[in-house]
């Protein structure tokens, strides 16, 4: 019988090794970028001479106030060391000899004189002051706030072309395509809402509401051109109402609802099935002969017929991904490494 004998590859083993060592630097360098950068070496310290009567002017001391331009956020205990002009370094820490703090800028108001003081001439002057190292300082990533220009968003909130939110409303009847239709419905309340959103500047909608007890017409609008907006009048609780919507080269959505009910009340831009603000309420059934979604004809071609509801989280999806996952390619790419080394065998 032969002799196997396993034969170990050294070189093969040593880039392995280089190969973890590489990617586990990588992945400690974007941790650091992650967290946040420190005040950068060299970067200019502004000294403000404190008031006391026994403050000196030429050098650091207590009373002084060292400032750091930018945007950071402390930790207690954090620390800063710094160079004066001659090369002199010393350190001030947070509860120890300074209270160091951050509202944008750093904020050094020394307490005690400088620690770990060396090199220059020993003395740490005010004279061309320069960051060396930090600790528990971080340079905070600046977000942006509301536009002062412009402000909230207008389209979104209540204006002067919405009005003001009305609260519950209860849906009567909901139109939709690019065809001429019409609904009849009983208003539950005396005040109307007919929200509207048409999409090609070029076409026009006209939208009448009529009260066939009285034959009268209490709305009577065309509108031109892509827009949005709600429609409000004065109406007759338990009356009989139709609302017709007449487009010319138009693609639009009309809802129908009265003020005061369950339901979550709708806007332009976001017309669809309301939601109650009860979960066990149901909306008011539209009548099956006036819904245009059982006329194929009215479909707009965009798939949102074939959307199942509810299928998509109000809340930002977790993280499945990004940087942790480098590691474990390090440590699966050396694992092959290192295996294609050893299985080299010999009889």
């Amino acid at each position: 019988m032969g002799r196997r004998t396993v034969v170990f590859d050294r070189g093969m083993v040593g880039v392995a090794l280089l190969v973890v060592g590489a990617v586990l630097v990588a992945y400690m360098v974007l941790l650091a970028a992650a967290a946040g950068a420190q005040p950068a070496p060299g970067d200019a310290v502004t000294v403000t001479n404190g008031s006391d009567a026994g403050n000196d002017a030429t050098v650091i001391d207590s009373g002084d106030v060292l400032t750091v331009s930018g945007n950071y956020e402390v930790q207690a205990g954090a620390s800063i060391t710094v160079e004066d002009g001659d090369g002199t370094q010393g350190t001030f820490t947070d509860g120890v000899n300074a209270t160091i703090t951050a509202n944008g800028e750093l904020t050094i108001t020394v307490t005690g004189d400088p620690t770990a003081v060396s090199g220059g001439d020993g003395t740490l002057g005010v004279e061309g002051v320069t960051v060396v190292s930090t600790t528990g300082v971080t340079d905070v990533e600046e977000t942006t706030g509301p536009d002062e220009t412009t402000g909230p968003d207008e389209t979104t909130g209540p204006d002067e072309t919405t009005g003001p939110v009305d609260g519950g409303c209860t849906p009567e009847t909901f139109l939709t395509g690019n065809v001429e239709l019409n609904g009849i419905f009983q208003p539950d309340s005396d005040q109307l809402r007919v929200v509207y959103q048409t999409e090609n500047e070029n076409g026009s909608l006209k939208i009448v509401v009529e009260n066939v007890d009285t034959n009268e017409v209490v709305i009577n609008e065309t509108i031109k051109g892509a827009q949005g907006d709600i429609i409000r009048e004065s109406v007759e609780p338990g009356a009989n109402y139709t609302v017709t919507t007449t487009p010319t080269d138009q693609f639009y959505e009309v809802t129908v609802e009265t003020v005061g009910g369950p339901f979550d009340c709708t806007e332009p831009q976001n017309q669809n099935d309301p939601t109650p603000n009860d979960p066990s309420d149901d909306p008011t059934p539209t009548d099956p002969g006036n819904d245009p979604s059982n006329d194929p004809g009215n479909d707009p071609g965009n798939g949102s017929d074939d959307v199942i509801d509810d299928t998509i989280p109000g809340k930002p999806l977790p993280n499945t991904g990004g940087s942790v996952l480098l590691p474990v390619a390090a440590l699966l790419l050396a694992s092959g490494i290192m295996g294609y080394a050893i299985v080299r065998r010999r009889t």
